[in-house]
């Protein structure tokens, strides 16, 4: 469900694309679910043990091809229809992330709202403080052309990844923009999270 919406939200652009799914570990039925998504702009890899949130996002960045990449999660949180508004930010910065803000959170969980109120008193002064003006510095939604991409030659293999991103472009005096989007309730793929 979330794989067709994003893939028809990308047929409005007037670009070429393609659509990456990287199955990081095979403990659930994710691949075979991906790969009933008929497009031939579609191409679902992985691996059958998990090795993490970074891994997989330097295993799909391996098999890209575009200039410019854009990172989502596929449980739906990650709007397809803000990805005009990232790039459109792009065209003036290195790194764009798509932005939740507590302020306009839909309260779908009490403690999922106390959390990112929590996070932003925490994170917001020490973002501030290296020049990241953002309110979700850790937000896996963003936009990034390949080039910057390699200039960072990011290591990380697990949810550090996003961290790592961020100080590097910070190091590399990267500018770094933000899109606020909506707060979605998952919709798909497996949590862990007590939230």
């Amino acid at each position: 469900k979330n794989l067709r919406a994003i893939l028809g939200e990308l047929d409005l652009l007037s670009c070429p694309y393609e659509v990456i799914v990287v199955v990081d570990g095979e403990d659930d039925h994710s691949r075979q679910e991906a790969e009933k998504v008929n497009s031939s702009y579609l191409f679902v890899t992985g691996y059958k043990t998990n090795h993490g949130k970074g891994y997989a996002v330097r295993f799909g960045m391996a098999k890209s091809k575009g200039d410019i990449i854009i990172f989502m999660d596929g449980d739906g949180t990650d709007p397809g229809y803000y990805i005009p508004k990232l790039l459109k930010k792009l065209e003036k910065a290195n790194l764009v992330l798509g932005c939740r803000s507590s302020k306009k959170f839909k309260r779908q969980s009490d403690k999922m709202h106390q959390f990112f109120a929590l996070w932003n008193v925490i994170s917001y002064p020490t973002t501030q403080m290296f020049g990241m003006k953002v309110s979700d510095p850790l937000a896996g939604f963003r936009a990034i052309r390949r080039s910057d991409w390699d200039e960072l030659e990011l290591k990380s293999n697990d949810f550090a990844i996003e961290t790592e991103m961020n100080i590097k472009a910070i190091k590399k005096n990267f500018i770094i923009k933000q899109v606020i989007i909506p707060n979605l309730k998952r919709c798909g793929g497996l949590s862990s999270s007590k939230f």
